[in-house]
Order: C-alpha cells, then sequence, then structure tokens
C-alpha cells in the first residue's frame, strides 16, 4: 500500500491499476488508520482519503463534501416566494395529485433547492412544468435556465416542458419561450474551466437541471458554486440510472443525504412488462449479497413469465449471432430511414422522429455485440463524413459556433448535409463543417441516457469479469416508449 500512496503523491498511479484492483490492495492490507488517509486534511495533505470504506482521490472527496454542504444549506435556506396558497398551483389537482406532488410543491415553494427523484412514468416533467407555472404565476420577471448534460437530454425537456404547458391549459408565452442549454454552455465551460462561477455567478433566478444522474461531481460543484446567493435549484434525475461518465455519482450522494429529496413513486403509464420489471430492478442490493442473488433470480423469473402479448421480450443467443425476425426488423429500419431522408417533399420534423422508432442498445463498444460492429453490420463501413443518406449519426463535441452539442442526433440528407435537432431548433450542416461523429444506429447504453425510443433493442453479452451491473438494464429498459427486445448471453443475467 505505501508504494500505491507514493506513486499516488507523485501523480504516477498506474491507469492500468483499476478501481477493483486498487481496493482489492487496500482490502489486503493492514488497518487503513494507519495510511495517513483520514478525512481531515494533515499539515502534508496526502492525495488519496479513506473514509467510511471507500478510497477517494482528496480533490474528488472535498469536492463531494462542498457539494453535500451546499445542498444542504440551500435546502435549509427560505425562498423568497410566498407560501402556499391560491395562487401556488392548484389549477394542477386535474392531473392526478399524490401526497409527492404536494411535497414536491411545498419543498419548492417554500425553500431554495428541490431534488426531484423518481422512475419513469411518474410525471417528473409534468410537475416541474406545473412547478414553474406556479413560480411564474407568482414572479413575471423571473429568469429561469433550462439545463441538462446533454444536447440531446437539452432538447427533450425543452419540448417535454413546451408540451406540459399545453396540456394543462395554463400555458404562459414566459414558459414557452424558454429555452435549454447544456450545463457546459451554461456554465460557460471551457478548457480553462468553467466561465461562471462565485466571482461572475449565473444570471438567473432559477435553474432546473434535468438528468442529473448524468452530472458528474466536478460539473455539479461547478453549478452549486455558480449559483448566485439568492437563486433556486431544481435537480431532476432517477439515482438507479447509470452514474456520470466522469468522475463521482453526485446525485446518489445527494440522495442519500436526503435534504431537499422528494420522490415520486406513484407511475402514470402503464408500462405493462417494462414497468414491472424496471421497478424489479429499482430495488438496491447494497452490499448483501445474498439480496442481490434473491433480486437476479427474481429477474430471470420474472423474464421466463413474459407472455407473447407483453410489451418486453427476452430471449437468449450467442454473440454475434442475432434472432432472423430482429435482424429483419432492423434492416427494413434502416431502409425506411434511406426512403425518408431522400424524400425532397418531406417535413423535416417527421425524417427526425423516425430515428426515434428503434435503436440498438449495447453495454460494450467492441465485440460480437458491440456498437462498432453493430453499426458496421446494419449502416456499412463508410468512413466518417462520407456517409450515405439515411446514416443516424451521433455527435461527440459540443461545436457552439454550429449550435450543436455533444449528443446531439443526426440524420444525413443527400447533397452531404445531415438534419440535427438541437436545444436551439433544427439545424441542417455540411457533413465538411461537423465536429467529430459516429454512427448512432447502435448506442451505448451511456449514450443513450437522456433520449426515448419507440422501440429499444437490448444486447447483453456475458460479462468477462463481473456480473451485470442491473443499472445497466434498467437504464437501457426505460428508454422505450413502446416495447423493448432484449437479447441476452446465456448466462448473462446472474447476481449482480
Amino acid at each position: 500500500m505505501t508504494s500505491v500512496l507514493d506513486a499516488a503523491e507523485q501523480r504516477e498511479l498506474l491507469p492500468a491499476l483499476g478501481e477493483a484492483e486498487l481496493l482489492a490492495r487496500v482490502e489486503e492490507s493492514a488497518d487503513p488508520s494507519g495510511w495517513g488517509l483520514s478525512a481531515a486534511t494533515p499539515a502534508q495533505p496526502r492525495p488519496l482519503v479513506w473514509h467510511h470504506g471507500q478510497l477517494w482521490l482528496r480533490r474528488y472527496w472535498e469536492a463531494q463534501q462542498r457539494v453535500l454542504q451546499m445542498v444542504a444549506e440551500r435546502a435549509a435556506t427560505a425562498s423568497d416566494l410566498a407560501g402556499p396558497g391560491s395562487d401556488s398551483g392548484d389549477h394542477w389537482l386535474g392531473m392526478g395529485r399524490t401526497p409527492g406532488h404536494d411535497a414536491a410543491m411545498e419543498q419548492w415553494l417554500e425553500r431554495q433547492l428541490l431534488v426531484l427523484t423518481g422512475g419513469p412514468g411518474c410525471g417528473k416533467t409534468t410537475l416541474v412544468g406545473l412547478l414553474l407555472l406556479a413560480e411564474l404565476r407568482q414572479r413575471r420577471d423571473r429568469r429561469i435556465a433550462l439545463a441538462a448534460p446533454t444536447g440531446k437530454a437539452a432538447a427533450r425537456l425543452q419540448d417535454a416542458l413546451h408540451d406540459c404547458a399545453v396540456r394543462i391549459g395554463q400555458a404562459s408565452q414566459a414558459l414557452l419561450s424558454l429555452r435549454a442549454v447544456t450545463l457546459h454552455r451554461l456554465l460557460e465551460t471551457g478548457p480553462r474551466g468553467h466561465g461562471r462561477d462565485r466571482g461572475r455567478p449565473l444570471e438567473a433566478d432559477v435553474v432546473v437541471v434535468d438528468e442529473a444522474s448524468m452530472v458528474d461531481l466536478p460539473m455539479l460543484d461547478g453549478l452549486l458554486q455558480a449559483l448566485p446567493s439568492r437563486a433556486r435549484l431544481l435537480l431532476i434525475g432517477d439515482p438507479a440510472q447509470l452514474p456520470a461518465i466522469g468522475p463521482g455519482a453526485p446525485l446518489e450522494a445527494v440522495v442519500r443525504q436526503g435534504k431537499g429529496v422528494v420522490t415520486l413513486t406513484h407511475g402514470f403509464r402503464n408500462d405493462g412488462a417494462i414497468a414491472t420489471v424496471a421497478a424489479l430492478l429499482r430495488q438496491r442490493a447494497g452490499n448483501d449479497p445474498g439480496r442481490a442473488e434473491l433480486t437476479a433470480t427474481a429477474l430471470v423469473d420474472r423474464l421466463r413469465e413474459l407472455a407473447p402479448d407483453d410489451n418486453l421480450h427476452w430471449q437468449e443467443y450467442v454473440p454475434p449471432q442475432l434472432p432472423a425476425g430482429l435482424e429483419h426488423t432492423v434492416r427494413a429500419h434502416v431502409e425506411r430511414l434511406r426512403q425518408l431522408a431522400c424524400d425532397a417533399e418531406l417535413a423535416a420534423e417527421c425524417q427526425l422522429q423516425a430515428l426515434e422508432d428503434l435503436v440498438l442498445l449495447s453495454p460494450l463498444r467492441r465485440g460480437g455485440w458491440g456498437v462498432e460492429i453493430l453499426n458496421r453490420r446494419f449502416l456499412g463501413n463508410a468512413p466518417s463524413g462520407r456517409w450515405p443518406a439515411g446514416t443516424p449519426i451521433l455527435c461527440l463535441r459540443n461545436a457552439p459556433a454550429l449550435d450543436l452539442a455533444n449528443g446531439d442526433v443526426g440524420l444525413v440528407l443527400p447533397g452531404e448535409t445531415a438534419l440535427f435537432r438541437t436545444a436551439q431548433g433544427r439545424r441542417q450542416v455540411s457533413l465538411q463543417r461537423l465536429p467529430p461523429c459516429e454512427q448512432a444506429l447502435a448506442l451505448t447504453i451511456h449514450k443513450s441516457q437522456g433520449s426515448q425510443y419507440r422501440q429499444v433493442v437490448v444486447l447483453l453479452p456475458a460479462a468477462e469479469r463481473q456480473a451485470l451491473d442491473r443499472r445497466l438494464l434498467y437504464t437501457a429498459l426505460t428508454r422505450a416508449r413502446g416495447r423493448v427486445v432484449l437479447i441476452t448471453a446465456p448466462g448473462c443475467l446472474s447476481a449482480g
């Protein structure tokens, strides 16, 4: 262990030493209390912190402590809105009021922070629209900022709030004029860090962040530091989904702390077998192997009980094989995208909507069911930037000059252009001007977060070194609006 600490202090902690191996070495070592890794900052701080059985890089441990402290302070600080009354949102009784809605409205009107969590179909976005309407009814001059981790998620948030405003019949021009951006754009993030911070805070009275489970620790730390002292923050997310790709899982930590957290549990959509299996996967096993094994057994038993007319279908195959019927369905979808892309008379919105008809999801980039091979299998081997019309593509880097963000999905059109839906509206861009992009018929499950599709095909190969993370399957299943086809390698759904 001493050699690991010495290497870390010299900033030479080898990338080859993965988290699991590092923790295994820690567990095999002597009493951690003798390593000088206490959470308290010593006279000569060491780069690692051992805290409650977890090994942290000190900078991330300190960032998490700041985040939890700032969240707790805002959750306890009174807002400058009037208390609940006749103008507090009674107009939304018709949408199906629950105790969770009451608790969220009370927290939002009385405190500076609300963390709204829950699974799919529990009305999070609708409730957010109602909360903002209540806000604007009391203070019409409110400066409201909407943001999400990716451009795709930001566009969905904006569209969902606009639809909500129209659906409940209380649409105001102020709510309909709101525009969502990525967190990077909101914080003016660049190579040197965030342009917005304590010294130059955001120009907003209210900040709403959707898909908070995708926000990593440095980003949430930066956001909280950039909030004006009287601003209010609404975080929306599902902690049962995959955590951020970057460092930390701050939404999980915030939910565990419990300050300002309201969880919605009542579902408003009847998602059939998808909802049943997703609810099973939401059960957390923690560190109890017996509970994990029980959940895995219950999962397999439930999948075996599926009926032919259920909206979730399960089959076992050995990669890289695929069911013949599925192969035909995917190829028919690819041909339809090509036809729609080449139809000059078709509205752009219809072309973009077709991208959400079907997607292939995998946890891996490489391998028989990895997204790279799947995309080549169904879309061909055209080099980057030379894709034929009808190819779905994914933007991999922010390009503010083009109004494109990492995560935006587009469709290649004739004439070497691509059509994208972004938070700023539809954009048609020359392929030569695009930032790095890749084919996107198949996506990693991580990349699919913040999206919804009519039909989702989930391909889960056998894990080589560890059991399946149930959050992967939960995240994949909850991308579907209508139907899921789950294809797993034999033995894939072991205890995790």
